[in-house]
């Protein structure tokens, strides 16, 4: 039994060296083979086995460069391999050998580094393209600030979470959800993470503009949406950010300092970044580029100072696609990243055998949307950034002793502390200043999907104990005529050759609470009850699919005994932008149906009313009661607090 034994063995480590001799070798057997022959499909190096090819071209048969190697096998799954079960402070996670899986992971972030790096021809489409520059003092504590995220996670073994909101350019549409840049990031980026036995998690939370959505209300649901787990958020709404006037570009500045502080205010205080896939810069001077990227935010100086070493950063991935003499590209099939390459096709793309997905992933832009070439530049600019800091992390660690030290595990905590307000800056300019100057982000339930986080205001039944409007139901009422109500699978939004293909249905639905009576029934209480969260600025919104005029037209609002009045005098005025403030309505964007979906319906607790008329019960209860209308009542989409 032991002379078995000892001969396996030796049979293992023969195998290994052979391994690792034929690995050695291999580069200097077979010649490379170059990007543009590979996409045309003229070089043997397509011929691979390992590509479809036949076993006798492989005989003859060349590696890639180091970045087509690196995807050599078939593109693994967007999720990552299981990690271990969660620890907990009480029984920390058991790294047996965290000098091995270090140098694995240094090992892996240098070969997935390389491969970038040549399949750009260098550094500078991965740099370049984000605002703040790499040898400024914020973006170097912002990196710091992202790298302890990566150091929680890996001493621990937890989940990391990277989660995007936005437009339809963040779900995709006009491609395969699969060639979204969120999904793509994640093929990059977890095969990394999983050595560490981290589960990279990233979640796309992008709207379509079908459902009225922008970023006057999205970016309130930050926990409901994204999840209080989240440790990097990205914002994708540059084609809703219409701001012509000095007032509007406050407000608008205002909405991106609100995000920013409310991410902050999550479990994990997580970093935000800005992404705006449009526009360029002509300017070839790395400084320009990044400075032209930085002006989509409107006070980016500002911005920079005060929440730079909180990870804030601007990415402009067409930025770096327009320097001085590189033809621009924006309405080709093609694009000419510099002036050394020209990419034929994905990365991805050179394994598939589906012609139908194949052929899509040579494209920049379908309509007004990035497509899957645009979307894998996107999502390798991340990826090379977050590299850095994960890199970063690996070193922090060591110094501490390795993630099994005391130190380590004091200094990250599995539950890190939250920051609260008086752990954040002072406010540069909020929209409505009470809204920044908050311990907890605010309260929301979105009824629309996907979410990724728990509701924080929930349905109240008729019978509930602590509900005050149980008397406006009526007497005679046996349920509630509401009904969840979502529209149907998202199809149109891609591409008919690929619709029905696995892993190309998008994940986004309007949907919302729709009142509505079956067929011969009497009518039913026409009235609905939230039950709110602690407010702490008195703030509550609410969003309808057809927008804040059916709210205005055909609903009231009650706080227990109290209705909400309107302001009758503006309302009933025969101007329009009078008619407008009167519902507090999103006027930085005026004009656009996209800031037409919700009205405040109170900014600040209202003086000179009891709290027992607020909430008799104790709790506080929204009630939204249905007036006025015969055929199409409000689909209530959002419900939210501060």
């Amino acid at each position: 039994m032991r002379g078995n034994q000892i001969l396996s063995n030796a049979g293992h480590s023969l195998l290994r060296h052979l391994s690792v001799g034929l690995f050695l070798l291999a580069p200097y057997v077979l010649q490379a083979c170059s990007l543009e022959r590979c996409g045309a499909r003229s070089c043997s190096c397509c011929d691979h086995p390992l590509r479809g090819g036949s076993a006798e071209a492989a005989l003859s048969a060349t590696p890639a460069p180091s970045w087509e190697r690196w995807r050599q096998a078939p593109a693994p799954s967007a999720a990552a391999p299981a990690a271990p079960p969660a620890a907990t402070p009480e029984a920390p996670p058991q790294h047996t050998d965290w000098k091995r899986n270090s140098k694995l992971l240094r090992g892996k972030l240098d070969e997935t580094e390389e491969m970038l790096v040549e399949y750009y021809h260098g550094r500078e489409y991965l740099e370049q393209a984000w605002a703040l520059k790499q040898d400024d003092t914020d973006f170097q504590q912002g990196q710091s600030f992202i790298a302890d995220k990566f150091a929680r996670a890996l001493i621990w073994q937890d989940k990391f979470v990277i989660a995007a909101m936005g437009s339809s350019v963040t779900a995709g549409h006009d491609n395969c959800a699969e060639d979204s840049y969120p999904k793509q990031l994640e093929r990059v980026f977890a095969p990394i993470l999983a050595i560490g036995a981290v589960r990279l998690e990233v979640r796309n939370a992008g709207q379509g503009g079908g459902c009225g959505d922008s970023h006057t209300n999205q970016h309130f649901c930050v926990r409901n949406t994204l999840g209080e787990d989240v440790d990097i958020a990205h914002y994708c709404w540059n084609m809703f950010e219409h701001a012509s006037t000095k007032a509007a570009k406050k407000e608008l500045n205002g909405v991106h300092e609100q995000w920013i502080r409310w991410l902050l205010l999550l479990r994990h205080s997580a970093a935000g970044h800005f992404f705006y896939s449009g526009g360029g810069s002509k300017d070839s001077r790395p400084e320009d580029i990044q400075a032209a990227c930085g002006k989509n935010i409107g006070n980016f100086n500002e911005m920079k100072k005060t929440y730079g070493r909180f990870g804030f950063n601007v990415l402009c991935p067409g930025n770096v696609l327009l320097p001085k003499g590189a033809p621009p590209g924006w309405n080709s099939r093609h694009i000419t990243v510099g002036e050394k390459t020209v990419i034929a096709s994905t990365r991805k793309a050179i394994h598939m055998t589906n012609l139908a997905r194949k052929d899509a992933q040579n494209i920049w832009m379908r309509n007004w949307h990035p497509g899957p070439l645009h979307n894998q530049l996107t999502s390798d600019q991340m990826a090379y950034n977050y590299m850095r800091s994960l890199r970063m992390a690996i070193d922090k660690i060591d110094k501490e002793g390795g993630p099994m030290s005391s130190s380590a595990q004091k200094r990250w905590p599995r539950k890190p502390k939250r920051l609260g307000h008086l752990g954040l800056p002072a406010q540069i300019g909020c929209v409505f200043p009470e809204l920044c100057n908050v311990d907890e982000a605010p309260g929301c339930v979105n009824f629309e999907r996907p979410t990724f986080g728990k509701a924080q205001i929930f349905i109240t039944p008729m019978n509930d104990e602590f509900n005050p409007h149980t008397s406006r139901y009526g007497p005679d009422s046996e349920r509630l005529p509401w009904k969840f109500w979502q529209a149907g699978e998202n199809t149109k939004m891609t591409p008919k050759v690929e619709r029905g293909q696995p892993g190309c249905a998008h994940a986004d639905k309007c949907a919302g609470m729709l009142y509505e009576l079956q067929k011969g029934e009497p009518k039913l209480p026409q009235f609905l009850v939230f039950r709110l969260p602690k407010m702490e600025a008195g703030f509550i919104k609410v969003c309808g699919y057809q927008g804040w005029k059916t709210l205005m037209d055909h609903a009231k609002f009650y706080l227990g005994n109290y209705e909400v009045p309107k302001d009758s005098r503006k309302c009933k005025s025969a101007d329009r932008k009078e008619r407008e403030k009167c519902a507090d309505v999103d006027l930085w964007i005026a004009g656009s149906h996209t800031g037409k979906k919700c009205i405040v319906v109170q900014r600040i607790w209202p003086n000179g009313v009891s709290m027992n008329d607020i909430a008799p019960t104790g709790h506080i209860f929204l009630g939204i009661e249905l007036v006025n209308f015969t055929k199409t009542a409000p689909i209530i989409t959002h419900v939210i607090t501060v």
